[in-house]
């Protein structure tokens, strides 16, 4: 169902934003898109998949929201194997002029920034393991399955939480929604993805003409071939261009 959302009225129909999420190549994408205060499409948004990487965005807003003292230092964990994943997400070069230890001490300041905006496993689950065993957290890890608006949802809230929105802002992985928003737009990004069983998301807060939007899109297409990329850029493209 597509539809445009009037501040405080009721759904009535947005025929050019129905008519973008209704093309062949969008069908089985996850999405939700939402103005703050105004209009909003979706397509299967209630449709559940793997979040991959965008596990990291509750985690730090979790962080943020229990006023940790972001000096304090957390064991690295699982440490090789997290470096094959980030060798995937094509962050392979984080560490390679000073390759991290099992166990070894990093601050959680400098973890936060690492699994935000380069997305980096090693400090992402190792973040994710401390918060379980040591603080009782229970948000989602990247085989948990959510629907792109209660993605949206989150990200409705994390606008509003400037050490993660601003990581954001800083995203390097910026191949999907940030290559299609017009321009002059401010963009803050997080994506996901899970190469072996081919998942590719991206979420987005994007501030555009004196209005904030809210786009996630989740997919289950390859993320290692550069059509999911373009896909995900073009559905971008056409949600802004068929604004009121």
């Amino acid at each position: 169902v597509c539809k445009a959302v009037p501040d405080g009225g009721t759904p009535a129909e947005n025929p050019a934003l129905a008519q973008v999420l209704n093309k062949p190549q969008y069908q089985g994408f996850g999405v939700s898109f939402r103005e703050i205060g105004g209009q909003s499409a979706s397509i299967n948004s209630n449709r559940t998949f793997p979040i991959a990487s965008l596990y990291k965005l509750f985690l730090a807003k979790w962080v943020y929201e229990q006023d940790i003292d972001l000096s304090q230092k957390i064991p690295l964990w699982n440490v090789q194997s997290n470096l094959v994943e980030n060798g995937q997400d094509g962050v392979g070069f984080l560490y390679q002029n000073n390759s991290p230890r099992e166990g070894q001490l990093v601050s959680i300041s400098e973890c936060i920034q690492k699994m935000i905006v380069y997305s980096d496993n090693v400090c992402g689950s190792s973040l994710l393991r401390w918060a379980k065993d040591n603080k009782r957290y229970t948000g989602p890890g990247g085989l948990d399955e959510y629907s792109a608006n209660s993605i949206g949802d989150l990200l409705s809230s994390i606008k509003d939480i400037s050490g993660v929105y601003n990581l954001m802002r800083e995203q390097y992985h910026d191949k999907k929604i940030p290559a299609g928003v017009p321009t002059g737009a401010e963009i803050a990004n997080k994506t996901g993805e899970l190469h072996e069983s081919n998942y590719s998301h991206d979420a987005a807060i994007i501030k555009y003409n004196g209005k904030t939007y809210i786009l996630v899109v989740m997919t289950s297409r390859d993320p290692d071939i550069s059509s999911t990329n373009q896909t995900i850029q073009q559905l971008t493209r056409e949600l802004f261009s068929a604004l009121k």
